[in-house]
Protein backbone atom coordinates (compact mmCIF):
# COMPACT_ATOMS: atom_id res chain seq x y z
CA UNK A 1 0.00 0.00 0.00
CA UNK A 2 2.78 2.57 0.88
CA UNK A 3 4.43 2.05 -1.96
CA UNK A 4 1.04 2.75 -4.47
CA UNK A 5 0.97 5.65 -2.29
CA UNK A 6 4.42 6.82 -3.36
CA UNK A 7 3.76 6.20 -6.95
CA UNK A 8 0.47 8.20 -7.22
CA UNK A 9 0.79 11.27 -9.57
CA UNK A 10 0.76 14.63 -7.23
CA UNK A 11 -2.11 16.52 -7.24
CA UNK A 12 -2.79 20.28 -8.20
CA UNK A 13 -2.96 20.90 -4.40
CA UNK A 14 0.65 20.40 -3.87
CA UNK A 15 1.92 23.08 -5.79
CA UNK A 16 5.90 22.14 -5.59
CA UNK A 17 5.28 18.72 -6.71
CA UNK A 18 2.76 18.87 -9.62
CA UNK A 19 4.07 21.94 -11.70
CA UNK A 20 7.00 20.45 -11.90
CA UNK A 21 5.76 16.74 -12.47
CA UNK A 22 2.61 18.19 -15.15
CA UNK A 23 5.90 20.07 -17.24
CA UNK A 24 7.74 16.30 -17.09
CA UNK A 25 4.52 15.00 -18.84
CA UNK A 26 3.89 17.27 -21.12
CA UNK A 27 7.74 17.50 -22.37
CA UNK A 28 7.72 21.06 -21.74
CA UNK A 29 11.16 22.93 -23.09
CA UNK A 30 11.60 24.40 -19.98
CA UNK A 31 13.17 24.25 -16.95
CA UNK A 32 11.15 24.93 -13.65
CA UNK A 33 12.15 26.40 -10.49
CA UNK A 34 9.82 26.74 -7.66
CA UNK A 35 10.79 28.50 -4.22
CA UNK A 36 8.82 28.23 -1.53
CA UNK A 37 8.23 31.19 1.17
CA UNK A 38 6.84 31.58 4.42
CA UNK A 39 4.92 34.97 5.10
CA UNK A 40 4.46 34.98 8.80
CA UNK A 41 2.28 38.08 9.04
CA UNK A 42 -0.59 37.53 6.17
CA UNK A 43 -2.41 40.53 8.02
CA UNK A 44 -0.12 43.11 6.76
CA UNK A 45 0.08 42.22 3.14
CA UNK A 46 -3.43 43.41 2.66
CA UNK A 47 -2.47 46.96 3.73
CA UNK A 48 -1.92 49.27 0.61
CA UNK A 49 0.79 51.41 2.34
CA UNK A 50 4.64 51.41 1.23
CA UNK A 51 5.59 49.57 4.42
CA UNK A 52 3.25 46.39 2.79
CA UNK A 53 4.61 47.35 -0.84
CA UNK A 54 8.41 46.96 0.80
CA UNK A 55 8.03 44.51 2.81
CA UNK A 56 6.83 42.16 -0.44
CA UNK A 57 9.66 43.08 -2.19
CA UNK A 58 12.11 42.33 0.62
CA UNK A 59 10.00 38.88 1.17
CA UNK A 60 10.33 37.98 -2.62
CA UNK A 61 13.94 39.31 -2.35
CA UNK A 62 15.19 36.64 0.67
CA UNK A 63 13.17 34.41 -1.61
CA UNK A 64 14.96 34.49 -4.55
CA UNK A 65 18.30 34.85 -2.95
CA UNK A 66 17.82 31.39 -1.36
CA UNK A 67 16.70 29.43 -4.03
CA UNK A 68 16.82 31.40 -7.32
CA UNK A 69 19.13 30.63 -10.38
CA UNK A 70 19.68 32.68 -13.88
CA UNK A 71 18.80 30.00 -16.32
CA UNK A 72 15.63 28.83 -15.23
CA UNK A 73 11.76 29.68 -15.00
CA UNK A 74 11.62 30.78 -11.31
CA UNK A 75 8.56 31.01 -9.38
CA UNK A 76 7.92 32.02 -5.67
CA UNK A 77 5.69 30.23 -3.97
CA UNK A 78 3.88 32.71 -1.01
CA UNK A 79 2.59 30.31 1.76
CA UNK A 80 0.71 31.51 4.99
CA UNK A 81 1.50 29.59 8.21
CA UNK A 82 -1.10 27.00 7.84
CA UNK A 83 0.16 26.25 4.28
CA UNK A 84 -2.57 28.16 2.07
CA UNK A 85 -0.89 29.42 -1.03
CA UNK A 86 -1.53 32.97 -1.51
CA UNK A 87 0.79 34.64 -4.08
CA UNK A 88 2.35 33.47 -7.20
CA UNK A 89 5.68 35.84 -7.67
CA UNK A 90 7.35 35.22 -11.46
CA UNK A 91 11.24 36.46 -10.51
CA UNK A 92 13.13 37.50 -13.59
CA UNK A 93 11.95 35.17 -16.27
CA UNK A 94 13.55 35.07 -19.10
CA UNK A 95 10.38 33.72 -20.92
CA UNK A 96 6.60 33.07 -19.71
CA UNK A 97 5.16 29.97 -21.43
CA UNK A 98 1.85 29.62 -22.46
CA UNK A 99 2.19 26.06 -21.75
CA UNK A 100 2.86 27.17 -18.16
CA UNK A 101 -0.16 29.51 -17.41
CA UNK A 102 -2.15 26.96 -18.70
CA UNK A 103 -0.81 24.16 -16.17
CA UNK A 104 -1.10 26.80 -13.16
CA UNK A 105 -4.70 27.39 -14.42
CA UNK A 106 -5.40 24.31 -13.89
CA UNK A 107 -4.39 24.21 -10.01
CA UNK A 108 -5.94 27.83 -9.26
CA UNK A 109 -9.11 26.35 -8.58
CA UNK A 110 -7.54 24.12 -5.85
CA UNK A 111 -6.54 27.41 -3.76
CA UNK A 112 -8.74 29.57 -3.00
CA UNK A 113 -6.95 31.63 -1.03
CA UNK A 114 -4.80 32.14 -4.02
CA UNK A 115 -5.73 35.95 -5.12
CA UNK A 116 -2.71 37.57 -5.90
CA UNK A 117 -0.17 37.00 -9.10
CA UNK A 118 2.83 38.94 -9.52
CA UNK A 119 5.60 39.04 -12.44
CA UNK A 120 8.75 40.95 -11.53
CA UNK A 121 11.24 41.68 -14.31
CA UNK A 122 9.19 39.54 -16.82
CA UNK A 123 10.62 39.58 -20.39
CA UNK A 124 12.47 42.16 -22.35
CA UNK A 125 10.49 41.20 -25.61
CA UNK A 126 7.20 40.79 -23.16
CA UNK A 127 4.29 38.21 -22.91
CA UNK A 128 0.71 37.76 -23.72
CA UNK A 129 -1.33 37.72 -21.39
CA UNK A 130 -4.26 35.78 -23.04
CA UNK A 131 -3.95 32.98 -20.52
CA UNK A 132 -4.24 34.87 -17.69
CA UNK A 133 -7.28 36.66 -19.13
CA UNK A 134 -8.46 32.93 -19.74
CA UNK A 135 -8.95 32.03 -16.36
CA UNK A 136 -9.05 35.38 -14.79
CA UNK A 137 -12.81 35.44 -14.15
CA UNK A 138 -13.11 31.82 -12.87
CA UNK A 139 -10.69 32.51 -10.31
CA UNK A 140 -9.94 34.08 -6.98
CA UNK A 141 -7.56 36.39 -7.96
CA UNK A 142 -8.02 39.86 -6.49
CA UNK A 143 -4.45 41.49 -7.43
CA UNK A 144 -2.56 41.32 -10.56
CA UNK A 145 1.01 42.90 -10.30
CA UNK A 146 3.25 43.42 -13.28
CA UNK A 147 6.00 45.69 -12.31
CA UNK A 148 9.08 46.26 -14.28
CA UNK A 149 7.52 43.91 -17.04
CA UNK A 150 6.84 45.11 -20.57
CA UNK A 151 3.78 44.82 -21.76
CA UNK A 152 2.67 44.68 -25.15
CA UNK A 153 0.32 47.38 -25.83
CA UNK A 154 -2.27 45.41 -27.58
CA UNK A 155 -2.73 43.22 -24.89
CA UNK A 156 -2.84 45.37 -21.79
CA UNK A 157 -6.31 46.17 -21.72
CA UNK A 158 -7.50 42.56 -21.81
CA UNK A 159 -7.36 42.07 -18.02
CA UNK A 160 -10.08 44.30 -17.45
CA UNK A 161 -12.70 43.20 -20.70
CA UNK A 162 -14.26 40.32 -18.52
CA UNK A 163 -15.95 40.29 -15.34
CA UNK A 164 -13.98 39.46 -12.56
CA UNK A 165 -12.67 39.99 -8.74
CA UNK A 166 -9.88 42.06 -9.83
CA UNK A 167 -9.42 44.97 -7.47
CA UNK A 168 -5.79 46.16 -7.58
CA UNK A 169 -3.92 46.22 -10.91
CA UNK A 170 -0.54 47.79 -10.92
CA UNK A 171 1.75 48.65 -14.26
CA UNK A 172 4.62 50.55 -12.74
CA UNK A 173 7.42 50.95 -14.95
CA UNK A 174 5.53 48.78 -17.80
CA UNK A 175 6.54 51.54 -20.76
CA UNK A 176 3.40 52.32 -20.81
CA UNK A 177 2.25 55.05 -23.34
CA UNK A 178 -0.66 57.62 -24.14
CA UNK A 179 -2.28 55.23 -26.30
CA UNK A 180 -2.07 52.50 -23.56
CA UNK A 181 -3.22 54.63 -21.42
CA UNK A 182 -6.08 55.33 -23.38
CA UNK A 183 -7.21 51.41 -24.39
CA UNK A 184 -7.27 51.02 -20.61
CA UNK A 185 -9.00 54.20 -19.45
CA UNK A 186 -11.72 52.75 -22.30
CA UNK A 187 -12.36 49.89 -20.14
CA UNK A 188 -13.01 51.73 -17.03
CA UNK A 189 -16.41 53.55 -18.26
CA UNK A 190 -19.50 52.41 -16.78
CA UNK A 191 -21.15 50.53 -17.18
CA UNK A 192 -18.74 48.24 -18.48
CA UNK A 193 -17.50 45.21 -15.51
CA UNK A 194 -14.06 47.32 -14.45
CA UNK A 195 -16.21 49.90 -13.83
CA UNK A 196 -17.99 47.73 -10.77
CA UNK A 197 -14.71 45.75 -9.31
CA UNK A 198 -11.01 48.01 -9.76
CA UNK A 199 -10.46 50.03 -6.88
CA UNK A 200 -6.72 51.05 -7.21
CA UNK A 201 -4.51 51.66 -10.36
CA UNK A 202 -1.08 51.78 -10.37
CA UNK A 203 0.66 53.36 -13.33
CA UNK A 204 4.08 55.33 -11.94
CA UNK A 205 7.12 55.65 -13.83
CA UNK A 206 5.81 55.44 -17.56
CA UNK A 207 5.36 57.64 -20.30
CA UNK A 208 1.87 59.00 -19.66
CA UNK A 209 1.12 62.70 -20.53
CA UNK A 210 -1.77 65.29 -21.06
CA UNK A 211 -3.71 62.43 -23.84
CA UNK A 212 -3.43 60.06 -21.43
CA UNK A 213 -4.56 61.81 -18.02
CA UNK A 214 -7.67 63.01 -20.82
CA UNK A 215 -8.58 59.72 -21.43
CA UNK A 216 -8.34 58.58 -17.63
CA UNK A 217 -10.53 61.97 -16.79
CA UNK A 218 -13.25 60.64 -18.81
CA UNK A 219 -13.24 57.15 -17.19
CA UNK A 220 -13.61 59.39 -14.02
CA UNK A 221 -16.52 61.04 -14.94
CA UNK A 222 -18.89 57.68 -14.73
CA UNK A 223 -16.99 55.89 -12.35
CA UNK A 224 -17.53 55.56 -8.72
CA UNK A 225 -15.37 52.37 -7.96
CA UNK A 226 -11.99 53.64 -8.27
CA UNK A 227 -10.48 54.98 -5.18
CA UNK A 228 -6.66 55.26 -5.92
CA UNK A 229 -5.18 56.07 -8.95
CA UNK A 230 -0.97 56.20 -8.87
CA UNK A 231 0.59 58.13 -11.52
CA UNK A 232 3.67 59.46 -10.66
CA UNK A 233 6.55 59.90 -12.40
CA UNK A 234 5.15 60.37 -15.73
CA UNK A 235 4.92 63.32 -17.86
CA UNK A 236 1.96 64.98 -16.81
CA UNK A 237 2.03 68.88 -16.93
CA UNK A 238 -0.41 71.55 -15.43
CA UNK A 239 -2.70 70.86 -18.14
CA UNK A 240 -2.88 67.17 -17.95
CA UNK A 241 -3.63 67.12 -14.19
CA UNK A 242 -5.81 69.67 -14.96
CA UNK A 243 -8.22 67.11 -16.93
CA UNK A 244 -8.26 65.18 -13.69
CA UNK A 245 -8.69 67.35 -10.93
CA UNK A 246 -12.07 68.90 -12.64
CA UNK A 247 -13.35 65.86 -13.29
CA UNK A 248 -13.42 65.59 -8.92
CA UNK A 249 -16.06 68.60 -8.53
CA UNK A 250 -18.75 69.58 -9.99
CA UNK A 251 -18.62 69.07 -13.88
CA UNK A 252 -21.62 69.41 -17.02
CA UNK A 253 -22.63 66.17 -18.79
CA UNK A 254 -22.41 66.08 -22.34
CA UNK A 255 -25.46 65.51 -24.55
CA UNK A 256 -23.89 61.56 -24.86
CA UNK A 257 -23.87 61.12 -21.09
CA UNK A 258 -27.43 62.20 -21.27
CA UNK A 259 -28.40 60.06 -23.48
CA UNK A 260 -26.88 57.15 -21.96
CA UNK A 261 -28.24 57.91 -18.79
CA UNK A 262 -31.77 58.11 -20.28
CA UNK A 263 -31.24 54.86 -22.09
CA UNK A 264 -29.92 53.03 -19.13
CA UNK A 265 -33.05 54.37 -17.57
CA UNK A 266 -34.88 52.85 -19.70
CA UNK A 267 -33.66 49.48 -19.72
CA UNK A 268 -33.64 49.47 -15.83
CA UNK A 269 -37.48 50.38 -16.21
CA UNK A 270 -37.89 47.47 -18.85
CA UNK A 271 -36.20 45.33 -16.86
CA UNK A 272 -38.14 46.00 -13.53
CA UNK A 273 -41.52 45.45 -15.11
CA UNK A 274 -40.42 42.32 -16.38
CA UNK A 275 -39.44 41.36 -12.90
CA UNK A 276 -41.97 42.38 -10.59
CA UNK A 277 -45.27 42.86 -13.30
CA UNK A 278 -46.10 39.05 -13.67
CA UNK A 279 -45.95 38.67 -10.36
CA UNK A 280 -47.91 42.13 -8.88
CA UNK A 281 -51.01 40.07 -7.77
CA UNK A 282 -49.54 37.40 -5.56
CA UNK A 283 -47.11 40.38 -4.18
CA UNK A 284 -50.48 42.58 -3.42
CA UNK A 285 -52.02 39.50 -1.59
CA UNK A 286 -48.75 38.78 0.46
CA UNK A 287 -48.45 42.68 1.34
CA UNK A 288 -52.23 42.74 2.43
CA UNK A 289 -51.83 39.41 4.59
CA UNK A 290 -48.59 41.38 6.24
CA UNK A 291 -50.69 44.06 6.75
CA UNK A 292 -53.44 42.44 8.55
CA UNK A 293 -50.79 40.74 10.66
CA UNK A 294 -49.05 43.71 11.41
CA UNK A 295 -52.08 45.81 12.50
CA UNK A 296 -52.82 42.72 14.46
CA UNK A 297 -49.70 42.61 16.57
CA UNK A 298 -49.55 46.29 16.71
CA UNK A 299 -52.60 46.44 18.87
CA UNK A 300 -51.53 43.50 20.88
CA UNK A 301 -48.30 45.21 21.82
CA UNK A 302 -50.35 48.16 22.68
CA UNK A 303 -52.75 46.28 24.98
CA UNK A 304 -50.77 43.72 26.26
CA UNK A 305 -53.68 41.35 27.05
CA UNK A 306 -56.07 40.24 24.82
CA UNK A 307 -59.71 40.45 25.99
CA UNK A 308 -61.16 37.20 26.83
CA UNK A 309 -63.93 37.06 24.14
CA UNK A 310 -60.88 37.19 21.55
CA UNK A 311 -61.42 35.26 18.29
CA UNK A 312 -58.84 32.46 18.59
CA UNK A 313 -58.01 32.09 15.04
CA UNK A 314 -56.98 35.47 14.86
CA UNK A 315 -54.66 35.14 17.53
CA UNK A 316 -50.98 33.73 16.42
CA UNK A 317 -49.63 32.10 19.33
CA UNK A 318 -45.62 32.94 19.93
CA UNK A 319 -44.63 31.23 23.04
CA UNK A 320 -45.31 27.63 22.84
CA UNK A 321 -42.79 27.24 19.30
CA UNK A 322 -42.21 23.48 20.50
CA UNK A 323 -45.97 22.28 20.31
CA UNK A 324 -46.41 20.41 16.83
CA UNK A 325 -49.43 22.38 14.58
CA UNK A 326 -49.47 25.84 16.38
CA UNK A 327 -48.38 28.56 13.81
CA UNK A 328 -44.94 29.60 15.74
CA UNK A 329 -43.30 33.08 15.63
CA UNK A 330 -39.74 33.98 15.88
CA UNK A 331 -38.55 37.44 16.95
CA UNK A 332 -37.16 38.54 13.60
CA UNK A 333 -40.54 37.51 12.00
CA UNK A 334 -42.04 39.53 14.44
CA UNK A 335 -40.16 42.73 13.83
CA UNK A 336 -40.21 42.00 10.47
CA UNK A 337 -44.67 42.33 10.51
CA UNK A 338 -44.44 44.88 12.74
CA UNK A 339 -42.36 47.33 10.09
CA UNK A 340 -44.14 49.90 8.29
CA UNK A 341 -45.98 48.24 4.92
CA UNK A 342 -45.29 50.20 1.75
CA UNK A 343 -47.53 50.07 -1.62
CA UNK A 344 -45.54 48.02 -4.49
CA UNK A 345 -45.29 51.29 -6.34
CA UNK A 346 -43.47 53.31 -3.63
CA UNK A 347 -41.30 50.34 -3.23
CA UNK A 348 -37.38 50.84 -4.76
CA UNK A 349 -35.02 48.19 -6.59
CA UNK A 350 -33.49 46.64 -3.49
CA UNK A 351 -36.29 47.32 -1.64
CA UNK A 352 -38.66 45.40 -3.72
CA UNK A 353 -36.24 42.38 -4.73
CA UNK A 354 -35.69 42.13 -0.50
CA UNK A 355 -39.54 41.42 -0.30
CA UNK A 356 -39.46 38.86 -2.52
CA UNK A 357 -37.57 36.72 0.27
CA UNK A 358 -40.54 36.05 3.13
CA UNK A 359 -39.32 34.48 6.18
CA UNK A 360 -40.53 30.69 6.17
CA UNK A 361 -41.72 31.30 9.66
CA UNK A 362 -44.17 33.75 8.75
CA UNK A 363 -47.72 32.56 7.89
CA UNK A 364 -48.37 31.49 4.67
CA UNK A 365 -44.96 32.11 3.20
CA UNK A 366 -45.44 29.26 1.21
CA UNK A 367 -47.70 31.23 -1.01
CA UNK A 368 -44.94 34.10 -1.65
CA UNK A 369 -44.57 35.28 -4.72
CA UNK A 370 -41.11 33.95 -6.09
CA UNK A 371 -38.71 35.59 -8.78
CA UNK A 372 -38.74 32.90 -12.13
CA UNK A 373 -35.55 30.85 -11.63
CA UNK A 374 -34.40 31.14 -15.24
CA UNK A 375 -31.04 33.22 -15.26
CA UNK A 376 -32.82 35.40 -12.13
CA UNK A 377 -29.73 36.04 -10.39
CA UNK A 378 -28.28 38.01 -13.28
CA UNK A 379 -31.36 39.66 -13.99
CA UNK A 380 -31.76 41.04 -10.48
CA UNK A 381 -27.85 42.26 -10.86
CA UNK A 382 -28.71 43.85 -13.34
CA UNK A 383 -31.34 45.96 -12.33
CA UNK A 384 -29.47 46.64 -9.00
CA UNK A 385 -26.38 47.86 -11.22
CA UNK A 386 -28.62 49.79 -13.34
CA UNK A 387 -30.48 51.46 -10.21
CA UNK A 388 -26.86 52.53 -8.88
CA UNK A 389 -26.24 54.78 -12.48
CA UNK A 390 -23.41 57.49 -11.35
CA UNK A 391 -25.27 60.06 -13.00
CA UNK A 392 -28.69 59.42 -11.69
CA UNK A 393 -30.92 62.54 -10.81
CA UNK A 394 -29.57 61.96 -7.41
CA UNK A 395 -26.05 62.13 -7.92
CA UNK A 396 -26.98 66.02 -10.70
CA UNK A 397 -28.41 68.94 -10.50
CA UNK A 398 -29.65 71.79 -13.07
CA UNK A 399 -28.44 75.42 -13.22
CA UNK A 400 -29.49 77.46 -16.01
CA UNK A 401 -30.98 74.78 -18.08
CA UNK A 402 -27.93 72.73 -17.61
CA UNK A 403 -27.36 69.27 -16.03
CA UNK A 404 -23.75 69.25 -13.90
CA UNK A 405 -22.80 66.63 -12.11
CA UNK A 406 -21.64 66.82 -8.39
CA UNK A 407 -18.15 65.41 -9.52
CA UNK A 408 -16.40 62.31 -8.09
CA UNK A 409 -16.45 61.84 -4.40
CA UNK A 410 -15.06 57.97 -4.36
CA UNK A 411 -11.24 58.70 -5.25
CA UNK A 412 -9.77 58.96 -1.73
CA UNK A 413 -5.90 58.63 -3.24
CA UNK A 414 -4.40 60.14 -5.91
CA UNK A 415 -0.52 60.35 -6.52
CA UNK A 416 0.82 63.05 -9.03
CA UNK A 417 4.60 63.21 -7.28
CA UNK A 418 7.56 63.65 -9.76
CA UNK A 419 5.51 65.46 -12.72
CA UNK A 420 5.25 68.60 -14.20
CA UNK A 421 2.76 70.62 -12.16
CA UNK A 422 3.42 74.24 -10.48
CA UNK A 423 1.03 76.21 -8.70
CA UNK A 424 -1.79 76.90 -11.14
CA UNK A 425 -2.49 73.03 -10.10
CA UNK A 426 -1.83 73.00 -6.74
CA UNK A 427 -4.88 76.05 -6.34
CA UNK A 428 -6.92 74.40 -8.78
CA UNK A 429 -6.43 71.56 -6.33
CA UNK A 430 -7.55 73.43 -2.99
CA UNK A 431 -10.60 74.73 -5.33
CA UNK A 432 -11.63 71.13 -5.38
CA UNK A 433 -11.20 69.99 -1.66
CA UNK A 434 -13.01 73.35 -1.01
CA UNK A 435 -15.91 72.40 -3.07
CA UNK A 436 -16.16 68.87 -1.27
CA UNK A 437 -15.36 70.33 1.66
CA UNK A 438 -18.58 72.47 1.16
CA UNK A 439 -20.77 69.13 -0.44
CA UNK A 440 -19.93 67.20 2.73
CA UNK A 441 -21.09 69.87 5.02
CA UNK A 442 -24.12 69.92 3.54
CA UNK A 443 -24.28 66.17 3.58
CA UNK A 444 -23.28 66.00 7.29
CA UNK A 445 -26.20 68.88 7.95
CA UNK A 446 -28.76 67.24 6.28
CA UNK A 447 -28.87 64.14 6.88
CA UNK A 448 -28.45 65.38 10.67
CA UNK A 449 -31.21 67.16 10.27
CA UNK A 450 -33.51 64.43 8.02
CA UNK A 451 -35.48 66.91 6.08
CA UNK A 452 -37.41 65.58 3.52
CA UNK A 453 -36.70 65.93 -0.45
CA UNK A 454 -39.73 68.43 -0.98
CA UNK A 455 -38.70 70.84 1.99
CA UNK A 456 -34.89 70.98 1.53
CA UNK A 457 -33.10 70.99 -2.02
CA UNK A 458 -30.06 70.25 -0.48
CA UNK A 459 -31.27 66.44 0.37
CA UNK A 460 -30.03 65.43 -2.79
CA UNK A 461 -26.47 65.40 -1.06
CA UNK A 462 -28.22 62.70 1.53
CA UNK A 463 -29.73 60.91 -1.58
CA UNK A 464 -26.34 61.70 -4.13
CA UNK A 465 -23.71 60.09 -1.64
CA UNK A 466 -22.70 57.68 0.72
CA UNK A 467 -21.28 57.22 3.82
CA UNK A 468 -17.79 55.91 1.56
CA UNK A 469 -18.24 59.28 -0.59
CA UNK A 470 -15.92 61.58 1.03
CA UNK A 471 -14.04 62.84 -1.35
CA UNK A 472 -10.19 63.20 -1.68
CA UNK A 473 -8.11 62.26 1.51
CA UNK A 474 -4.49 61.76 0.49
CA UNK A 475 -2.84 63.68 -2.35
CA UNK A 476 1.25 63.42 -3.14
CA UNK A 477 2.92 66.01 -4.96
CA UNK A 478 6.39 65.44 -3.76
CA UNK A 479 9.46 66.42 -6.80
CA UNK A 480 6.88 68.75 -8.63
CA UNK A 481 8.65 72.75 -9.42
CA UNK A 482 6.50 73.92 -6.43
CA UNK A 483 7.88 75.55 -3.75
CA UNK A 484 7.47 73.95 -0.45
CA UNK A 485 6.68 77.46 1.47
CA UNK A 486 4.14 78.20 -0.81
CA UNK A 487 0.60 79.72 0.30
CA UNK A 488 -1.57 77.02 -1.86
CA UNK A 489 0.50 74.16 -0.50
CA UNK A 490 -0.36 75.60 3.30
CA UNK A 491 -3.50 75.81 2.29
CA UNK A 492 -3.80 72.34 0.53
CA UNK A 493 -2.22 70.72 3.78
CA UNK A 494 -5.28 72.23 6.29
CA UNK A 495 -7.74 71.23 3.59
CA UNK A 496 -6.73 67.85 3.87
CA UNK A 497 -6.18 67.75 7.50
CA UNK A 498 -9.77 68.92 7.89
CA UNK A 499 -11.23 66.21 5.39
CA UNK A 500 -9.49 63.05 7.89
CA UNK A 501 -10.67 65.02 10.98
CA UNK A 502 -13.76 64.55 9.27
CA UNK A 503 -13.44 60.84 8.19
CA UNK A 504 -11.67 59.60 11.80
CA UNK A 505 -15.38 61.90 13.15
CA UNK A 506 -17.76 60.20 11.48
CA UNK A 507 -19.14 57.35 13.64
CA UNK A 508 -18.71 53.76 12.92
CA UNK A 509 -21.83 51.76 12.14
CA UNK A 510 -22.43 49.75 15.29
CA UNK A 511 -25.04 47.01 15.94
CA UNK A 512 -27.04 47.98 18.78
CA UNK A 513 -26.50 47.06 22.50
CA UNK A 514 -28.89 44.24 23.73
CA UNK A 515 -31.67 45.13 25.50
CA UNK A 516 -31.20 44.08 29.71
CA UNK A 517 -33.70 41.92 30.73
CA UNK A 518 -34.05 41.56 34.84
CA UNK A 519 -34.53 38.27 36.01
CA UNK A 520 -37.72 37.50 36.82
CA UNK A 521 -38.08 36.27 41.02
Amino acid sequence: MEEEQENEPPKPLNLFSFLPYACEQLQAPFDLQIIPYTQFQPSLRRRRSRRSSSMTRSSAASAASSGWRRGPINIIVVEDLLGHVLELIFWRCKIIPSLLLKIISLCIPFHPNLNKISVRWGPSRGFGLKEIVKFLPESYLTEICLDDSPILRCDVHTLLEASTSLRYLSLARCSLDDEACALLADRLHYPLPAAHSLQALTLSSNRISEAGAAALAGALRSNRALRHLDLADNALSAAGAAHILRILGEFPLSDDELLGRNRRRFEYLKLRNELFLPHRKELSKALSKIEQRSTMLSARYSTKKLSPDANKENVVPIKNKQKQGSRSMSKAASKALLAPVLSWQSLSAEETLSSLSVPSSLPGAASAPRVPDATAAGRRFSLLQLKRDPLSKYKTFVRTGIVFSFGNMKLASLNLAYNRLDRSSVALLCRVLAQQAAWRDAHAYAHAQGHAHAHFQSHVHVQGYGHDEGGLLRVQLDGNPVAEDSAELRELQTLLERALSVREERPARRKPAPKHHPHKH
